[in-house]
């Protein structure tokens, strides 16, 4: 089934599943520089919490016409953090997707960007 069948055939009726804020919302990995790696488990108060350390600690505000791009692979916790502190904001997220980088590619990526 497609993208749009999907869509068509869903509910349009909100998931009668209840979250509360200490539920895991992710589970990240360590590196394992101090062993094994281990996985922390992350509830959604604390994900929204780091949230709220971002948007004071940067200077984060709403902004319509933001962009926020992200280098680093999307399993790691910067990316998860920016990309989902920067859409709670309300501005837009960008992966660059590229086995190498190219300066000159990279800047056409970008929206009005010459």
């Amino acid at each position: 089934m497609d993208y749009e069948e999907a869509i068509a055939k869903a509910s349009p009726e909100e998931p009668a599943t209840v979250v509360d804020a200490e539920d895991i919302w992710v589970i990240m990995y360590t590196s394992g520089t101090t062993g094994k790696p281990k996985g922390v488990m992350k509830s959604h108060r604390s994900c929204i919490a780091q949230y709220f350390i971002m948007i004071h600690d940067h200077g984060f505000s709403a902004m319509p016409d933001g962009i926020n791009l992200l280098v680093m692979p999307c399993c790691h916790i910067n990316s998860i953090y920016y990309s989902f502190v920067n859409t709670w904001i309300g501005a837009a997220v960008m992966a660059y997707n590229t086995v190498s980088f190219d300066a000159e590619d990279l800047l056409k990526t970008f929206p009005n960007t010459k």
